[in-house]
Formats: C-alpha cells, sequence, structure tokens
C-alpha cells in the first residue's frame, strides 16, 4: 500500500472529550491553587507564580494558554540566570538590554528555585492530567467511532502518523504502530532506535511534542550503562505511564540553546521554544526529520485537529504543492461552529487566515467562501482537486473516512 502521512492535533482527541488548550490550563490553575492552600511546599515561599505570570501575559497576548505559561517561566529562568552569573559566562543575552530583573521578577524569584519548580509541577500536573484521561478514553461513548474511523484509514495505507498529543488515544486505537524503541533487558525502559525506525516500512508513530509514556533512565538498571552512546537529554518509552512518571521522579533535563536560553526537554515538549527542543534529544530529532521525510516523499496528507499554532511545522506544510504540484492530496478535519443566521453554513477555522490554503489551491476562485469567514458546506472541495476542508469535526458523520480516503486516493 502507499504511505499516508497523518498529522494530529489537540482537536482529536477532544473528539473523546479530553481536555482541549483552555481545559488544560484551567486544570493547572487548580493544581496551583490547591498547593498553595496546602502548604505542601514546606519551609520554600511558594508565590502564586502562574497565576502572576498569566495576569502580565494578558496584558499583552489577550488570551494565553499553558505554553505562553511555560515560555515566560524558562524566560525567568534564563534571565535570573544571567543576572547573577558571572562574566563570559554561556548566559542568556536579553539582559544587556535592561537594568536587570524588574521588582515583579525579583518577587517570583523570592526563593532561587521558584520559577524551575513551578516548570517541574507544570510537567507533572501535565503527565497525570493525561495519565488520568488517557485511560479514560475508551470508556467514551465516542471511543467505537473513533476507533473505527482510524481503524479505515489504516487499511488503507501504511500510515506515518505524527501527533502534537501527550496522551495515548491514538495507539490505544491502533495498537500496532511502531514508536521506533526496544526493550532493554532487566529494565523496564525501551530504548529508542532511530536507524531502525527510519528505515522500517511499518506503520509509525511519532509523539512530536512527547507522551506520557515517556520517561528518563532507570538508573536501577545502571547508571552508566549507555552513558557514552545517549544524549544525557534522551527520552525512553515505558509500556505503563505510571512507570514512566517514576523514572521521571526528581529529575529534569535543561540544556540551553544557543542562545543561552534555559529550555526543558523531558516528556512533553511544550513552551515556544519547541525548535531548540526537539533538536536536543532523541526521539524527537529522528521523529521531526523523518515527518519532514514524509511530507517530502507522499503527496497524501491527512491532517485531524491541527490549529496550525506551530510554525515550524506550517512551514514543511507550506511546501507540499511546491513538492507534488498536481499530485498533491491534503485532507484537513477541523470543528468549527454553525451560524446561527445561516444553520446551512459553518464558520472558518481561525487559521483559515493564515495563507495555507491559498498555498494549497493556487488561484482557485473559490476560497472567497474562506475570506468571507464561512463555509456554506462541508466538506469543503477545492477546485483545483488537491485540498479538502471537513468543518464538522471528527467523528461527524459514519462515511467520513471513507469519504477522506475518496478523495486522497483520487
Amino acid at each position: 500500500m502507499d504511505r499516508l502521512t497523518v498529522l494530529v492535533g489537540a482537536g482529536a482527541s477532544q473528539a473523546l472529550e479530553l481536555p482541549g488548550t483552555n481545559g488544560v490550563l484551567k486544570h493547572l490553575r487548580q493544581e496551583e491553587a490547591a498547593l498553595i492552600a496546602n502548604g505542601h511546599l514546606g519551609h520554600i515561599p511558594y508565590p502564586p507564580i502562574f497565576e502572576t505570570i498569566l495576569s502580565l501575559l494578558k496584558q499583552r497576548h489577550g488570551e494565553p494558554n499553558f505554553e505562553h505559561l511555560m515560555h515566560a517561566l524558562e524566560c525567568l529562568v534564563s534571565l535570573a540566570k544571567a543576572d547573577s552569573a558571572p562574566i563570559n559566562s554561556h548566559v542568556a543575552l536579553e539582559l544587556i538590554f535592561t537594568s536587570g530583573l524588574n521588582d515583579r521578577a525579583k518577587e517570583l524569584c523570592v526563593a532561587r528555585d521558584v520559577p524551575e519548580i513551578a516548570i517541574t509541577l507544570l510537567v507533572r500536573w501535565l503527565c497525570e492530567l493525561f495519565e488520568h484521561t488517557s485511560s479514560q478514553a475508551p470508556q467514551s461513548a465516542h471511543w467505537p467511532d473513533y476507533q473505527n474511523f482510524w481503524t479505515t484509514i489504516s487499511q488503507s495505507s501504511t500510515l506515518d502518523v505524527a501527533t502534537f498529543n501527550y496522551d495515548t488515544c491514538i495507539e490505544l486505537a491502533l495498537p500496532n504502530l511502531i514508536q521506533g524503541f526496544k526493550p532493554v533487558d532487566g529494565t523496564p525502559a525501551q530504548r529508542f532506535d532511530e536507524i531502525d525506525f527510519q528505515r522500517s516500512s511499518e506503520s509509525r508513530l511519532m509523539h512530536l511534542h512527547g507522551s506520557i509514556r515517556f520517561g528518563n533512565w532507570d538508573s536501577m538498571a545502571g547508571l552508566n550503562r549507555f552513558a557514552y552512546e545517549d544524549n544525557r537529554h534522551d527520552l525512553y518509552y515505558y509500556t505503563s505511564a505510571r512507570d514512566a512518571a517514576a523514572s521521571r521522579f526528581g529529575s529534569r533535563t535543561s540544556p540551553h540553546s544557543q542562545a543561552g536560553r534555559h529550555n526543558i526537554v523531558g516528556p512533553v515538549i511544550t513552551g515556544l521554544q519547541k525548535p531548540d527542543k526537539i533538536l536536543s534529544a532523541e526521539p524527537y530529532m529522528s521523529y521531526y526529520r523523518t515527518f519532514a521525510g514524509c511530507l517530502q516523499s507522499s503527496p497524501r496528507l491527512l491532517i485531524v485537529g491541527y490549529g496550525f499554532g506551530d510554525k515550524y511545522i506550517n512551514h514543511l506544510l507550506e511546501r507540499m504543492v511546491r513538492w507534488h504540484g498536481a499530485a498533491c492530496r491534503i485532507a484537513c478535519v477541523d470543528c468549527t461552529d454553525v451560524r446561527a443566521d445561516a444553520p446551512e453554513t459553518r464558520d472558518a477555522p481561525a487559521w483559515i487566515r493564515n495563507g495555507m490554503p491559498r498555498r494549497w489551491t493556487g488561484t482557485d476562485e473559490s476560497l472567497h467562501l474562506i475570506d468571507t469567514g464561512m463555509i456554506e458546506f462541508t466538506p469543503w472541495y477545492a477546485a483545483g482537486g488537491m485540498f479538502m476542508l471537513d468543518c464538522a469535526g471528527l467523528l461527524a458523520r459514519p462515511t467520513q473516512a471513507d469519504e477522506i480516503i475518496r478523495f486522497l486516493t483520487s
């Protein structure tokens, strides 16, 4: 079978009622509030750092999400370390344009490690949230339809699935997808084999931004076993999310970027410095390289639930027509509201104005429907035959997977 590249965003998991971006941020705020109320940090004067940063972000970013929060925390750590670093040390250079940390930043750093502790907590709470919701997904009333959708898609092609999601819904629905990890004798940790993964002819899964089943090396199995072969920031795979979480206890990897900025590379890749992070460790480095190769080698692409918010990914997607010309077939599934003033139409997704569809459809005059901010019917097919847009959401119709397959193989 021909290969099909699939890109999966948070919208795909929301079909199973997993939390979206707003739900994740709400959860993080609740966890921090509970922590402060219970005083679990003992003598460390832990301020409401999430809430303080979010209030500052709202002055500039309108409605910040948890990725903005992570980025702000990393910036705070970078600047705090630069402020106290000796001359000629490798630190973030932004501080040379300021007179030092302002009063608000100093308040948040009242105890030196508070911003780093906040980052650790953010990652832990993210993993705990998606561990719980992943375990509940198969009990969802929509699970049979979700599994049937992906099974139908997988029967038509050999898949190369790249997902931004931390949850395990895709691998639960398609358990035969390989992720490139191999068992290591004497330990529950599985080690990534990048060469075997890239050369595999089987259907593959790439967690571009991490997974709740990623963790650190099991030190009980020999601390230095792969010390000379693996980067110390590399991640390992555990069949149990609980085992993965146990391996991460008390550990955190933080390579510095070329610009001296503080980065967290761990089981989840979040924040606004993703390119620096994914190029620092496996399996992220190989996943990104493999995904780019899949887009170049196959003209067929299915996008489900992606909001086009990661520019480093968009730079690849926008080249699809340049690489494949008229052979390009791109199907995109999103979910927008039905318009109250015109029940036959739906709102166009917000990302439609970023110019991507025009790159995929050329001078197609029917795009004026999108320019008006509404879709008159869904699924919508571009006149040139290269682009399909379904705004009804994943699992909208029993025939949805078959419709997508017909388009992709046309």
